[in-house]
């Protein structure tokens, strides 16, 4: 009876612990949700003024050169907060005054068929910045698909040379993401 009560004592606590644990993840999940909010609110003043600017130098470039900036961005598989991502991001692409391609793969793409591609699109002229959409389905190694990407062409700037350039102070693109939020804190 004694081991019984035991049992029951250690699975209540264990239960407890766990509800605990869930309320305070809950918790967070509200409160960074309510911070992403702010951000992305923050963001769209900052990201249209950036989009002008942006969309000023293409304009720039197009005139001075016939030439019209692309972004090739690839999506693999059917990830939902991925492909409302990429949407935006073609958007966003054209609002600036770009070209915008997205080609999308099935999840069940092969490797060596995703590897393929990008080499294609490395020795296409006409494509300027290579992206793609992570994560990748499990299948797919994310470190030879990044590796494949022509550093010069690499928009995320996750490629091994770029984030070695970067690490070592060269000049090197510097990934969206955290050049975002520097952008922001400098504001």
């Amino acid at each position: 009876m004694v081991m019984h009560n035991d049992r029951i004592a250690v699975a209540l606590r264990r239960y407890r612990a766990e509800m605990r644990c869930r309320r305070l993840r809950w918790r967070r999940v509200g409160v960074l949700a309510e911070r992403r909010w702010q951000v992305a609110h923050q963001c769209g003043a900052h990201g249209a003024a950036t989009r002008e600017r942006v969309g000023a130098e293409v304009r720039r470039i197009t005139d001075a050169h016939g030439l019209k900036p692309n972004l090739t961005v690839i999506l693999v598989g059917e990830d939902a907060a991925s492909q409302v991502y990429v949407r935006n991001k073609g958007i966003q692409t054209e609002e600036a005054g770009m070209e915008s391609v997205t080609h999308r793969l099935d999840a069940s793409t092969d490797e060596a068929t995703l590897l393929g591609m990008i080499e294609d699109l490395n020795a296409d002229p006409k494509c300027n910045g290579i992206l793609v959409q992570l994560p990748l389905p499990d299948h797919i190694d994310e470190s030879k698909v990044l590796a494949t990407i022509d550093p010069e062409k690499d928009v995320d700037g996750f490629h091994v040379i770029n984030v070695g350039r970067l690490w070592t102070g060269q000049n090197a693109l510097v990934p969206c993401t955290p050049y975002g939020c520097l952008m922001m804190l400098k504001d």
